[in-house]
């Protein structure tokens, strides 16, 4: 039998619904138990342990999708997001041999797989995890709901309550009311000295409010030069946001001169070393500049506020020493890395140096706390166990509260505290804020909202025991690296591997999660003495590409290569690896780790797993958001040469792959990664191959002519005809890639014989960033400069589209027949290709074309048909090319 994964997976029913689980108001209950950098969707996760567990001996016919589909919940319909449905065990149980088995998520973080294999169905679930933070996560989110249930909820309610009380009492002096009404936030501008020896606020963007149009303005100076800063009304935001900001191209703008990034950072850089030196702890270059009302009102902070800060100043500058002997103050250095290299810049060396004074001694009081409940619990008669788990829960509390609560976060446009890890990084903006922690507004002030929110703590443990609910299996969580040998020595046999290891070099999960594990470590240190044995969170085996370590592609490929042959050698039969890629190097790493390791791949997927960010992007390669990849050990012999004889069955292989997928009623994005996954099937099946002429094929090779006739394929199976060259990159880059990255042009390129520079030059509009990575948007026809010549329609439509916007439709086709091209079936499925496209003027003159088309009957409107009317019904073309 083999994997359901080598023939199906539900890549469109997966996509839509982990789409729309992260669309909603609230997200699942693991994503705001406590932050993790990159957890998968839950809808996601379900397919893709379920398309691994499910057995079968041939590609499913129609009724067993939707039996399929309908045990998974991933089902239209649903009034809510398919992961608050428990999935038919039964039906898995039937089709699988789940109650028998342990599945391993290596790479365990944010536990979203895991989970998901409990709720499966499995006997057993390993979830591994190197990084101690992830690692406390993955007991509140398995072990612990798992195990104690219903009353663990009430108990952590109980003693959130507790703390909550309990902190509020001691620091409500440091947080006053204002006479307008109770705080909720309040808004801190950093300022930096100019020549004549003013203070000037930093403001990038004055705006307090985008709603109620209420901004910052510096008034002036007062005699010392200190800025006075107005709250004020205005009639404009977007003038006012030019008019009222002090910072232009990261220049700050003095009275007299400007001041560049470098200047700024060496002011703050001398400022937080002087201030160290005096002694004078929590200090930052900083004004306390508006308080956000519990009314939605901003006004300007009293004097009684101003001085309640200054307190928190005076307490530390008394009690250092006596918190330092206590361990409530991370005095760690922030180490060298990929990610902190933005704070260091600015002085900021010591993790405490990452709060002002008050948020300080909130987390050291929170601390304590944390604490002292614990033997609170025991004096109480809790188990020492029961109350660790409890306990648990109060810190990861506190974790929500420090990523509100720092001089990274920032104050946004809607009212509202943008949180410290925002993006992937330790971000240093011109403002930040902090939330009031005292009762008593009609928001609710942020100590509340931490734990009894929506979104809170209570809440999350609360709907991860519901989700739980009638799962039976065991879990096992463990702290290790996953490529030694000795993080498996309690594991008896595993069977199946699902895998979301970490992304080349895009989350730098070791350097960012030490801004709370240098927290954790004092108020759970003593409680998971395993996981805080290092003064910062370890990082010399964490898999990930890391420059600043001396980490590169090939240290990556090689770290994650060990853990999939580790893992083979435990006895695993199959494998899925999540890989939500963004460079081709990542990719060609993974399939590099995983061919080397001694796997096959026997089917690659895409998932659109996020929502398109606009409208005009819906469909276009969204599918690359994730891959998944089903692979199981490779048998028999190595070494085989890359000959004619083998490349022929690859592309034989990988033109079927294209027909079925299509026949599944599935995408074209779907249709060229099948194709991939249908390359490396073969081809892997001896790995390493080797040259007639000597040396070793590598992974780009593969890559690259599965890519070509995969290409070739899904042309064919949507014009239903050869075309030319040019014309069929442009196709493909714009229908199935949307926005390719450069390496894809360059696949497309070699596919075509062309030269993708040449190509980027003149079709594309130069590179942008998108996500981190370099992508090439495509022109639209009407920006394409061509002339009409033979034998490249899509020049031949570019001058149709401005003759059609200047002179009509019948000097639009004269132009394509001036260029050979009369309306054929080819011609108009690719008008009709890029119609679902576009916009403006092009959208005009496509809709006039088809027109034609439709009046000759070379297309059906929108009764006309597309590929894999077989098996996945009636569709037109547009309707088809939406699963891209």
């Amino acid at each position: 039998m083999e994997p359901l994964i080598a023939h199906y997976y539900p890549t469109k029913e997966a996509g839509e619904e982990s789409q729309r689980e992260r669309g909603t108001r609230i997200p699942p209950p693991l994503f705001y138990l406590h932050l993790w950098w990159a957890r998968r969707p839950l809808a996601a996760s379900r397919a893709t342990v379920a398309a691994l567990a499910v057995d079968t001996n041939k590609p499913p016919d129609k009724r067993f999708v939707e039996e399929l589909l309908q045990a998974i919940k991933l089902v239209p319909g649903l009034p809510r997001p398919a992961y608050n449905y428990s999935p038919d065990r039964e039906w898995i149980a039937r089709h699988s041999r789940v109650k028998e088995a342990t599945l391993l998520d290596p790479f365990a973080g944010g536990g979203s797989i895991p989970l998901e294999a409990l709720r499966l169905g499995f006997k057993k679930v390993v979830a591994v995890e190197y990084n101690p933070v992830a690692y406390i996560i993955l007991k509140a989110t398995l072990e612990y709901p798992l195990r104690y249930g219903k009353k663990l909820v009430k108990d952590v309610e109980y003693w959130a309550k507790w703390l909550v009380e309990n902190v509020r009492r001691e620091l409500a002096p440091y947080y006053p009311p204002h006479p307008k009404g109770r705080p909720t936030n309040y808004i801190w501008v950093r300022v930096y000295t100019c020549p004549d020896g003013k203070k000037v606020p930093s403001l990038s963007n004055p705006i307090l409010s985008k709603d109620n149009k209420i901004a910052l303005k510096l008034e002036g100076f007062d005699e010392e030069g200190n800025p006075i800063l107005r709250v004020v009304n205005v009639n404009d935001v977007s003038k006012a946001k030019e008019q009222y900001a002090t910072i232009r191209r990261k220049k700050l703008r003095c009275p007299t001169a400007t001041l560049d990034s470098k200047e700024l950072q060496r002011q703050y850089q001398e400022a937080m070393k002087q201030w160290e030196e005096e002694g004078r702890y929590g200090y930052h270059p900083a004004v306390l500049a508006a308080v956000k009302l519990e009314d939605g009102s901003y006004a300007e902070p009293t004097q009684e506020m101003i001085e309640a800060y200054r307190k928190a100043e005076q307490y530390l500058r008394e009690h250092w020493d006596e918190l330092l002997a206590e361990d409530l103050i991370p005095a760690e250095q922030i180490p060298e890395g990929e990610k902190t290299r933005e704070v260091l810049l600015r002085g900021i060396d010591k993790f405490y140096k990452l709060f002002n004074a008050r948020q300080l001694l909130v987390h050291a009081i929170v601390v304590k706390y944390i604490r002292e409940a614990y033997q609170e619990m025991l004096n109480k008669g809790y188990d020492e166990d029961y109350a660790k788990a409890v306990v648990t829960y109060l810190a990861l509390g506190h974790g929500k509260l420090l990523d509100y609560s720092s001089t990274m976060t920032m104050w946004h446009i809607k009212g509202v505290i943008g949180h410290t890890f925002a993006r992937h990084a330790y971000t240093f903006g011109n403002d930040f804020a902090e939330g009031d922690i005292i009762p008593g507004n009609k928001q609710g002030d942020l100590l509340s909202w931490v734990f009894f929110s929506n979104t809170g703590i209570v809440k999350a443990l609360e709907r991860i025991v519901g989700l739980l609910e009638g799962a039976s299996g065991e879990v096992e969580v463990v702290l290790g690296d996953a490529a030694d040998p000795a993080t498996y020595a309690g594991v008896d046999g595993i069977d199946f591997v699902v895998a979301d290891p970490p992304y080349y070099d895009n989350v730098q999960y070791g350097e960012l999660s030490d801004f709370f594990y240098v927290w954790f470590k004092r108020s759970l240190g003593e409680l998971y003495p395993e996981a805080f044995v290092w003064d910062t969170v370890p990082k010399d085996s964490e898999i990930v590409v890391n420059r600043a370590r001396g980490r590169d592609g090939a240290w990556f490929e090689s770290r994650l290569r060990a853990v999939f042959e580790l893992v083979r050698e435990q006895g695993a039969g199959r494998l899925a690896v999540m890989y939500a890629h963004r460079s081709s190097e990542g990719l060609y790493a993974m399939f590099g780790a995983l061919l080397g390791a001694g796997w096959k791949p026997v089917g690659v997927w895409g998932v659109a797993a996020e929502q398109p960010r606009s409208q005009h992007i819906v469909g276009k390669a969204a599918a690359r958001s994730m891959l998944v990849i089903g692979a199981v050990p490779r048998s028999g012999g190595s070494g085989c040469f890359w000959d004619a004889r083998l490349q022929r069955r690859v592309e034989e292989a990988v033109e079927a792959a294209v027909r079925e997928t299509l026949g599944l009623g599935l995408g074209l994005v779907d249709a060229v990664l099948a194709g991939v996954g249908a390359a490396f099937r073969v081809a892997g099946e001896c790995w390493p191959l080797q040259r007639l002429e000597g040396g070793v094929v590598g992974v780009r090779e593969v890559v690259d002519l599965a890519s070509r006739v995969a290409s070739r394929a899904v042309t064919r199976e949507v014009l239903r005809a050869e075309i030319d060259p040019l014309s069929t990159m442009y196709f493909l880059a714009r229908v199935v890639y949307g926005e390719p990255e450069y390496d894809e042009l360059r696949r497309l390129g070699y596919a075509a014989g062309l030269s993708h520079e040449v190509f980027i030059e003149r079709f594309t509009k130069g590179s942008r960033t998108s996500r981190g990575r370099k992508v090439y948007p495509l022109k639209r026809l009407d920006e394409i400069d061509a002339v009409l010549r033979p034998g490249s329609l899509v020049e031949a439509l570019a001058v149709a589209v401005r003759r059609f916007l200047v002179a009509g439709v019948e000097e639009a086709l004269e132009a394509l027949r001036e260029a050979g091209y009369g309306l054929d079936t080819a011609v108009c499925r690719y008008v009709e290709a890029l119609m679902a496209d576009s916009e403006g003027g092009e959208k005009k003159a496509l809709q006039g074309i088809y027109a034609a088309c439709v009046q000759r009957g070379l297309a059906g409107g929108r009764g006309g048909r597309g590929p894999g009317e077989g098996s996945g019904g009636q569709r037109t073309l547009v309707e088809f090319l939406g699963r891209r």
